[in-house]
């Protein structure tokens, strides 16, 4: 274990947090203009206007994942753990992760492995801790999530004690409002726009803080699928205009708010959507696509976009509802 690992493993403590008072609550401050707040039902050409009118943002280059060795089915935190518990092969959990890592690096991605702990066996889906951003002075940074499950909260303070080498500014929420990272928090290509999903694990008051400190366009998105309790494993964006998504996963308006949004909306099965984690693939620069084995529709769709799409199992990381996607993080 790193010294920096160590040290947030023997303190334990989480970053500081506090709830405003009633003088600096939400209510008194003025509508943060970042986050879109009218209805694409009513009038797609809004959303289309407040996405057109976001700012560039190039893609971040630098992959970060956590080393799976401490990675087992523990508890039921969400309704794939369930009949799973101890079932995990670590063996061929390992062979999956570094099959995953492999795939990045030959893609020209470099990839910064943390260690893990006994302690934390969710903490390999890195996905869910952190928001990575480019603050106002071009610096990359990181929104703290605040982890809805109780079992997971000692997660983020471990985890960024590990990252402070790399020198990235850490900003917890002020409040205790749920946020889990970019399990959550899916960024538009090509803009400094967020797909911000909430419903089961992240609060959607959450995201006007988040617009906040990032400076990024924000969409917010209803989550009605319990399967589906993160936004990563319903929306797989490719491009600035394509997207993947499950119909089943979000109510009316967030819907038609993703029509608006994307001028093709790829539509995947509930079969591949709901147990082939199809979505929860991830395309690192819009010409490939790490995809989840065991999706033929997916890819098929995925390859008439001229995608190359490399088909990676993760069957012991589903176990837990996870894949490709909640495996890794990207750092500006």
């Amino acid at each position: 274990m790193s010294g920096a690992a160590a040290s947030a493993a023997r303190t334990g403590e989480a970053p500081a947090t506090t709830i405003p008072s009633s003088s600096d609550s939400w209510h008194n401050r003025p509508p943060v203009t970042l986050l879109y707040q009218g209805s694409a039902l009513d009038d797609a050409s809004s959303l289309r206007r407040f996405l057109a009118a976001a700012s560039p943002r190039p893609r971040f280059g630098r992959v970060l994942m956590v080393d799976p060795t401490h990675f087992q089915v523990l508890h039921v935190l969400n309704p794939h753990m369930e009949g799973n518990l101890g079932s995990v092969d670590a063996d061929r959990a390992h062979e999956e992760w570094s099959a995953i890592r492999r795939t990045y690096e030959s893609l020209g991605f470099p990839v910064t492995v943390v260690e893990g702990i006994d302690a934390f066996p969710d903490l390999v889906f890195v996905a869910n801790q952190i928001l990575p951003y480019v603050d106002a002075d071009g610096a990359p940074a990181l929104v703290l999530s605040h982890m809805a499950k109780a079992e997971r909260q000692g997660e983020v303070p471990y985890l960024t004690e590990s990252l402070r080498a790399l020198g990235m500014h850490a900003h917890p929420l002020r409040t205790i409002m749920p946020l889990e990272g970019t399990g959550d928090a899916i960024w538009h290509p090509g803009k400094n726009l967020i797909w911000g999903g909430h419903g089961f694990r992240t609060s959607e008051e959450a995201w006007e803080e988040v617009a906040e400190l990032t400076g990024a366009n924000v969409i917010t998105l209803s989550l009605v699928e319990e399967r589906m309790y993160h936004l990563d494993v319903a929306l797989m964006p490719i491009d600035e205009t394509t997207a993947f998504s499950y119909r089943g996963a979000f109510d009316n308006e967030s819907w038609a708010r993703l029509e608006a949004g994307f001028e093709r909306l790829i539509e995947v099965d509930a079969e591949e959507a709901l147990h082939g984690f199809a979505l929860n693939g991830h395309s690192p620069d819009g010409k490939n696509l790490l995809l989840p084995a065991g999706n033929p529709h997916t890819r098929a769709e995925a390859e008439l976009l001229g995608l190359t799409v490399h088909e990676l199992s993760t069957s012991e990381f589903q176990k837990a509802g996870g894949s490709i996607f909640c495996l890794k993080n990207v750092l500006p």
